[in-house]
């Protein structure tokens, strides 16, 4: 019972000084984004959360916090460094454009998924993504995972330091071409044709 009692206290406490840990845990807010927010060189440190069924568009800014999309909504980026990760939750889409983002790309059930011409230092991961997916001319630093998706898929021109996997519900809606990758390249258990 007791080391039951220490197990949990140490857990606790773990627990409160990893939340204490976190770089600006207490000093940010969460900013809610439902239209165009910053542009012309502004910095945001703050998490943003684009509301269920929103859309908000983030240009020339610099965003110092971790994006959040919620149920149907849209977040539009372009020319933005994002220092943080983005998450976007079923029937969420993003369109990204020449963005600098040092975090991952994380969907579950998106309904559109497009990065242009970026870099990315973290993972682009999509799992049952409801519609069209396209990751063209960027720089991916991590690994690129698209997994049990039912639109079309475009991967084109490509630089990945990490791994392409893609298992996807129907492979001849899979577009794979001119990318250069690092790691090793997948399509539905069979190496991508380039």
């Amino acid at each position: 019972m007791r080391r039951v009692l220490r197990a949990g206290v140490v857990l606790f406490i773990v627990g409160l000084w990893m939340l204490a840990a976190r770089p600006g845990a207490s000093a940010r807010a969460d900013t809610v984004c439902t239209g165009t927010l910053a542009g012309a060189g502004t910095t945001v440190a703050d998490t943003i959360i684009v509301p269920t069924g929103a859309s908000c568009a983030v240009s020339d800014s610099e965003i110092d916090g971790n994006l959040t999309v919620e149920p149907g909504a849209a977040l539009a980026l372009n020319d933005a460094t994002v220092t943080g990760s983005i998450t976007l939750a079923t029937g969420a889409s993003l369109h990204a454009v020449e963005i600098t983002l040092t975090g991952n790309v994380i969907a579950t059930g998106a309904a559109l998924i497009d990065v242009e011409a970026s870099t990315v230092s973290g993972n682009i991961v999509a799992n049952a993504t409801l519609g069209t997916i396209t990751i063209s001319a960027t720089s991916l630093i991590g690994n690129l995972i698209l997994a049990g998706g039912g639109g079309a898929v475009a991967v084109v021109s490509n630089t990945v330091t990490g791994t392409i996997l893609i298992t996807w519900n129907d492979p001849a809606s899979v577009l794979y071409a001119d990318n250069t990758v690092v790691g090793t390249a997948i399509c539905n258990d069979a190496p991508c044709d380039s």
